[in-house]
């Protein structure tokens, strides 16, 4: 009799593997008996970061029988993005002796619905079956999975083959197509749309993709993924696209459709999908797609929510026996992000609030640095200024700054250049106050801009991370951000920025990727020293970065790369990035909320 572990780690709870383990507990297999532990991320002191999530099964039986189950186990556990490592180890008697009782799940296991009645769309075992149109069993969008219950997922009145055969055809036909709330489309992308592949295999032909990235395309969360078009693609233009493939059985089969006829691809507007991107060589959710819910340890080993209810960033956060339950209500921007954000990510972790630092890099708010010393006090020290809301007004202020006279000579040699920066119009809750802006002026000043009509200041950013992304070398020139004392808080001088932009131009620099990369590398450096000054002050031990900003790739490792070197660098991974994560930290935020010791009003628990 033997005794083999098979190990399932992940970054944050997959409750599909926890659904799973409790089936096979329950179902049992011949010949072999089976016992399951489920151990969640804890903290203890001085620990650098929470654990992982481990989904564990322990299979007792003879050497052939457990070949057997191992092989049957492998089909039963698909692909998730957040799998971090899958491990098998025979165990000893020791360590059978030492494993907890109070983990284990068997008949008397409870999964609680919100979190674990959880079924697939689709699944190794059923895809072949019903979405290959040489299977005789093709196009059977009912088909009943052991394994996934995909059908279970099926939206009442579910179009049947020979209908979506019609759709497919009124799709070819009109170049649009309007099905279960998503709009298809055979052209006409914009940045909203999704991009998505009829035919996984032909990814690689059109984007630059790695081998982590199919994966997780093809995982059972079905995100989406940021991806740069290969180089001088003929029909893919934009600097980058959010790509994904087939999330349901209908979509499964309408690719089939469209791929056997020659089509590709097609864009998807009004998508619901999940954004995720790499920090620090994992997966991550950018912002949360649909509801979720968190359990509170028992006790908590801090204090407990301060709130039943809390609301920021367009996410409600709500408690409900010993749980916390975050749902979506819509796009909003948040105030003071760093400090609702560091909340979240501590109370998620179950640490205490004290010697951290808080970046956030922006997205639904502005560029922010937080701390809290030893004694839990609070400060802002940093808040990027929103810039005017359109180019007019951006030209302005940079003719009365002390970049005139470089704004003279920029206009005067780079005309189209200043053209396109005057028609930049500034969304007021969000572009105006995080980096989009400013990755968008640099992309007008580098001439990123000129092959595109009134470019949106979305797509100037993207192309601007896109043009640093091509960037081989090793070091670049260093762009100015200079750090100015506000009315409440710090931030940076951005007509200084812009202004040294402009002056390598002026110089004869032409190497756009160099220039746009060195506004990245140089961002990275600043924010470095700045919180390497305030280590010296507050004691800084951890450094916890959140924002949409993370899923910019050159930023984010040209952080990692500076900031890293002298404090541990972490995230929450059980959490997004720049959503949810406000309304679980306003939960621990005291209402009304007053000023702190810069002068100036931190947030409320409502935006």
């Amino acid at each position: 009799m033997k005794t083999i572990s098979f190990e399932f780690v992940t970054s944050r709870a997959v409750p599909f593997y926890h659904q799973t383990l409790v089936a096979l507990v329950n179902q049992g297999a011949p010949h072999v008996e089976l016992r399951a532990q489920i151990r969640e991320p804890e903290s203890t002191p001085g620990q650098g970061e929470a654990d992982h999530w481990c989904y564990q099964l322990l299979a007792s039986g003879q050497q052939s029988h457990l070949e057997a189950f191992a092989d049957e186990l492998a089909a039963k556990f698909p692909l998730s993005c957040f799998l971090l490592d899958a491990k098998v180890k025979a165990l000893t008697q020791e360590d059978i002796d030492s494993l907890s009782e109070s983990d284990s799940v068997g008949n008397e296991a409870r999964c609680d619905d919100a979190d674990y009645e959880y079924s697939l769309p689709f699944c190794g075992h059923c895809f072949p079956r019903l979405g290959d149109n040489q299977s005789p069993e093709f196009g059977l969008v009912t088909l009943s999975c052991p394994h996934c219950h995909g059908e279970q997922q099926l939206p009442a009145g579910a179009p049947t083959l020979d209908e979506l055969k019609q759709l497919a055809a009124s799709l070819i036909a009109d170049g649009s197509l309007a099905l279960d709330g998503k709009t298809y489309q055979l052209s006409g992308y914009t940045a909203a749309s999704s991009l998505l592949f009829t035919n996984p295999n032909t990814l690689s032909s059109h984007l630059a993709v790695s081998d982590a990235d199919v994966l997780a395309l093809s995982s059972i969360e079905k995100p989406r993924l940021r991806l740069l078009p290969t180089s001088e693609h003929p029909r893919l233009k934009a600097p980058s696209y959010r790509v994904r493939f087939a999330q349901s059985r209908v979509e499964l089969l309408l690719c089939e459709l469209l791929r056997v006829k020659g089509i590709e691809w097609l864009y998807v507007n009004k998508d619901n999908a999940t954004d995720i991107c790499a920090v620090d060589g994992r997966w991550q959710v950018i912002s949360e797609s649909g509801a979720r819910t968190l359990r509170l340890s028992n006790p908590p080993l801090h204090h407990p929510p301060l709130h039943n209810q809390a609301s920021a960033a367009g996410y409600q956060a709500h408690t409900h026996k010993g749980t916390i339950r975050l749902t979506p209500t819509g796009f909003a921007s948040v105030k003071s992000p760093a400090l609702l954000a560091l909340r979240g990510q501590l109370q998620a972790t179950d640490k205490r609030l004290a010697h951290h630092a808080s970046l956030y890099l922006g997205g639904k708010g502005a560029l922010e640095i937080a701390t809290v010393d030893g004694n839990g006090k609070e400060e802002i020290f940093f808040t990027q200024t929103p810039l005017p809301e359109n180019g007019y007004e951006i030209y302005r202020l940079l003719m009365e700054s002390p970049q005139r006279q470089v704004l003279e000579k920029f206009k005067s040699l780079f005309p189209q250049e200043c053209l396109c920066m005057l028609d930049l119009i500034l969304s007021p809750t969000a572009e105006r106050g995080n980096l989009q802006g400013i990755w968008a002026l640099g992309a007008c000043i580098l001439g990123l801009g000129l092959n595109k009509e009134k470019p949106s200041v979305e797509y100037l950013a993207d192309a601007l991370v896109a043009e640093a992304q091509k960037f081989r070398g090793q070091s670049a020139p260093r762009i100015d951000y200079p750090l100015i004392r506000g009315e409440a808080v710090r931030s940076f001088n951005w007509c200084k920025t812009l202004g040294t932009l402009m002056s390598f131009r002026l110089a004869g620099d032409t190497d756009a990727p160099k220039l746009a990369f060195a506004m990245m590398d140089s961002l990275a450096d600043y924010l470095a020293n700045w919180i390497e000054h305030l280590d010296l002050n507050v004691g800084v031990k951890q450094v916890y970065l959140s924002g949409s900003e993370l899923a910019n790739p050159v930023l984010a490792k040209r952080i990692w790369l500076r900031l890293g070197k002298n404090f541990p660098l972490l995230t929450a991974p059980e959490l997004d990035l720049d959503g949810s994560i406000f309304a679980l930290g306003s939960l621990y935020t005291e209402t009304p909320r007053r000023f702190g010791a810069l002068g100036r009003e931190a947030h409320s628990v409502k935006d």
